[in-house]
């Protein structure tokens, strides 16, 4: 009997958070003054046609590293967007990522704390977990429309617009602010979330963690997917992976040093400093008539925490959804898309897609098993390429590789 007392008082005070939560978001909309992004009436961008391996040219061992210059990145201006701007920040999202699949904690140390074996697992999963997601990006491969939503909308209408494949490098799909859609045609959407998560459709992973709620939403209409913007939702649905970006071991922007899910350790301290955090990310499950999917993106910081950044979007409450991109960095230190790359970037909403089906699922299954089954430097390889690549590249990278031809065949 208490039992059923104490469940139906958390459905309730379920219902009226979301309520409230519901009103709190629509009062912040009526009365926050922001500063709104303002169309540009000339968009002035560099000539490049290319902005894969070619236009981020090659790396050295060393632009691997990460170090206090690396968070320290130049800003385009409104409506110029500057080649060499966009150049760096696009080198500095894969030298970020990478290090996060990669760079492991120093005599099992971060600044002075010892890593049990619990927290090393934890950060071996989160590693994993980064790689499939980019290896989803270049075997599936991830496309894009540049107006919200675009892609849903009928043929007939003038902001139509086609699937494109992502022209601009991997890394940058995880660091400028936008979501992606994973529609999944009949694929049960938590057998995804799982082999992502764990590598097996049928474990859950311990890495992930239930969120209260989230300003993102998802819904079918007339057979497609729509992303929803500033929608209070609570329950289920909502997910998170804290996720060391820059790499466990390394420097933050702040000049702490990064823990195995982001947090900040000062020197020689064995305890992290509790608001701060750097690298999350969100995803939402969905189950509709056509479609299963997933809504996945990068955040600066989880839920309640700061991150490190010491200017722009510090928190993460309430607030963060509609807080002006301009006054906001992106998770690798840069802008967010529309300050980045104008009327060229993805969409802010239902922007960046990857489409997956039974028969793609299991090559993406094996995909992942041979890949995370190479030894570490022969990764290192692979993602230091993947990373660099655009969608087209990216995906026939992986086709002419030698040991993945049993995936294609």
């Amino acid at each position: 009997m208490l039992r059923i007392v104490l469940y139906s008082w958390f459905v309730f005070l379920v219902f009226l958070s979301d309520v409230v939560l519901a009103g709190a978001q629509r009062e912040l909309i009526n009365n926050t003054t922001k500063v709104k992004s303002k169309k540009c009436s000339a968009e002035t961008f560099p000539d490049v046609e290319e902005y894969g391996k070619v236009f981020l040219g090659e790396f050295r061992d060393e632009d691997w590293l990460v170090t206090q210059n690396t968070w320290e990145q130049e800003m385009n201006e409104r409506c110029n967007y500057s080649e060499s701007v966009i150049r760096a920040q696009f080198r500095t999202d894969a030298i970020l990522w990478y290090n996060a699949m990669f760079t492991q904690p120093r005599d099992g140390k971060v600044s002075a704390k010892t890593l049990k074996k619990k927290h090393l697992d934890q950060l071996h999963n989160t590693q994993s977990f980064i790689k499939r997601w980019i290896l989803m990006l270049a075997f599936s491969p991830i496309m894009y429309v540049t107006r919200n939503n675009a892609s849903a909308k009928s043929q007939d209408d003038a902001n139509y617009q086609a699937w494109s494949p992502f022209s601009y490098p991997l890394a940058s799909a995880l660091s400028h602010g936008q979501r992606m859609l994973v529609m999944l045609k009949n694929i049960n959407n938590i057998k995804m979330y799982n082999l992502l998560l764990s590598g097996d459709q049928n474990i859950r992973s311990s890495i992930d963690f239930g969120r209260m709620f989230a300003s993102h939403g998802v819904h079918e209409k007339d057979g497609k997917l729509v992303e929803d913007k500033l929608m209070a939702g609570i329950g289920a649905s909502h997910h998170g992976v804290n996720v060391p970006l820059g790499g466990v071991g390394n420097i933050n922007p702040a000049g702490d040093i990064i823990g195995p899910e982001g947090q900040s350790y000062e020197e020689n301290s064995d305890v992290s400093k509790g608001e701060y955090q750097l690298g999350h990310v969100y995803i939402r499950r969905d189950h509709f008539k056509n479609f299963d999917s997933l809504l996945m993106g990068v955040e600066s910081t989880a839920p309640g925490r700061s991150s490190p950044f010491l200017t722009g979007g510090k928190s993460h409450d309430i607030t963060s959804g509609i807080k002006d991109a301009t006054l906001n960095k992106s998770s690798t230190g840069g802008q967010k898309w529309e300050v980045l790359l104008g009327s060229r970037a993805p969409a802010t909403y239902g922007g960046l897609s990857v489409q997956i089906n039974p028969t793609r699922l299991a090559r993406l299954e094996r995909l992942f098993e041979i890949v995370l089954s190479m030894p570490t430097e022969e990764q290192e390889e692979l993602f230091k390429e993947l990373l660099k690549c655009k969608a087209t590249e990216a995906n026939a990278f992986l086709r002419e590789h030698p040991q993945l031809q049993e995936v294609f065949d």
